[in-house]
């Protein structure tokens, strides 16, 4: 009698359900609604709205809303979406920044490099972090 080489059903089968258990693992990790990745984010869109708007030489708004974050232009008729609003992942909170009607609160970005003073907070997954600026210093986030 001569020996086979090669796998049994069940050593294929109990291979398969631990690379399943492993990606979905991986899947729940890497999707994670942290604050992080919603601050890194926005900290990152605000750093290149207020490179646009001092380049371009026009004003904008960043309208962080409770389902996304929208971009605004402001043009001869007054304030028009610049881009699809990008939603969150976790919860947004906004504190301060400027009234553009409508109960609608923005971060305004001037062709100056001045911004309105805004507060931030980031939450989800346990985690809360809050981004702040006083309209003239750097965005500043970290643990709130």
């Amino acid at each position: 009698m001569t020996a086979q080489a090669g796998f049994t059903l069940v050593e294929t089968l109990v291979v398969a359900a631990i690379l399943s258990v492993l990606a979905v693992g991986a899947t729940l990790v890497v999707n994670r609604a942290g604050a992080g990745s919603d601050a890194a984010r926005f900290a990152r869109v605000f750093a290149d709205t207020r490179h646009r708007a001092v380049v371009g030489q026009q004003a904008l708004a960043l309208v962080p809303g409770p389902g996304g974050l929208g971009l605004l232009r402001q043009g001869a008729e007054g304030w028009s979406a610049d881009s699809a609003e990008q939603p969150w992942r976790g919860r947004v909170v906004l504190a301060g920044g400027t009234s553009l009607g409508a109960g609608t609160q923005a971060v305004v970005l001037l062709p100056t490099g001045q911004t309105s003073a805004f507060s931030l907070r980031f939450t989800g997954s346990g985690d809360a972090i809050e981004c702040r600026t006083d309209g003239w210093a750097d965005l500043a986030c970290g643990a709130g």
